[in-house]
């Protein structure tokens, strides 16, 4: 009996040998709700739908096995709130600022999008272009500006200067709502999500101190291994000279001008290829 034992246990053994160390475990934020995610409430990335930021992370983790990947919806307060308090966390769509390099590392991702005004028709100034200053100088109308939201160093400082209050995020639909019925006068926003869908219900204007937006940045705890986050950078500039690639990036503008952008960011994706480590 003792003997048949262990001959089943030296058969076993190999078989055991071949599972290996338990690959580390990334959780990546999900905080965007539809058209970005499809499915914010997903609990893996196979799950996730086919909006622009669902692509973007699918072909992320997929370049990179060496680790599991898990995704969780959470607001953006949360997300930075988990990471000062440690946990390891990442989220792939964070603009980089002095406050924020305190608790987490930066991977550069792309080439941020521009900040647009945004407001019910007849609201702002007829111009193309409108400065934000002006307006708050002014003081006629409202803006909504929402707590914990980065909207590049520039304008973030910009409002602080101005102690402009933050507000928590309303749900797209809301928010459009809000804006319709006169709640607020403008919001500052990315001519994506929401946006694209919007249509005629809305206007939108160039902001004159944000006409260069920042990159946009893969955020992860600084508890998290430096080994990993170098992964991350390495898996990105692999994946800048991937033609899947170029077209996700594309989505992320809307389709009138997806064409004009392209020789953009297919020269930004060649020189992110090039180039060493994008890490702070």
């Amino acid at each position: 009996m003792f003997l048949r034992a262990g001959l089943l246990l030296a058969a076993l053994w190999p078989v055991a040998g071949l599972a290996g160390p338990a690959r580390p475990v990334v959780t990546w934020a999900i905080v965007e709700g539809p058209p970005e995610h499809e499915r914010p409430q997903a609990q893996r990335v196979q799950d996730l739908g086919q909006g622009p930021m669902d692509q973007q992370l699918r072909l992320l983790t997929q370049a990179l096995p060496q680790l599991e990947h898990r995704v969780q919806a959470m607001s953006l307060e949360r997300v930075w709130r988990d990471m000062r308090q440690g946990r390891e966390l990442c989220f792939a769509d964070a603009f980089k600022t002095r406050e924020r390099l305190d608790v987490a590392h930066f991977v550069e991702l792309g080439q941020g999008s521009p900040m647009l005004l945004v407001s019910a028709p007849g609201r702002l100034p007829p111009s193309a272009e409108v400065s934000l200053r002006a307006l708050l100088e002014e003081g006629r109308l409202k803006g909504l500006f929402v707590r914990q939201r980065s909207y590049g160093e520039k304008l973030d400082q910009l409002l602080a200067e101005f102690s402009q209050p933050r507000e928590a995020l309303p749900d797209d639909g809301r928010l459009l709502n809000m804006l319709m019925q006169g709640r607020m006068d403008y919001v500052l926003e990315t001519p994506n999500g929401w946006l694209q869908t919007a249509g005629l219900a809305v206007e939108t204007r160039r902001v004159r101190e944000a006409l260069e937006p920042p990159p946009v940045h893969v955020a992860c705890s600084r508890s998290m291994a430096r080994a990993q986050v170098r992964e991350m950078d390495a898996a990105i500039r692999r994946l800048s000279r991937e033609p899947a690639w170029l077209q996700m990036k594309l989505l992320a503008y809307p389709p009138a001008v997806r064409e004009v952008m392209r020789p953009v960011a297919e020269r930004y994706l060649r020189e992110r290829a090039a180039q060493g480590e994008r890490i702070e």
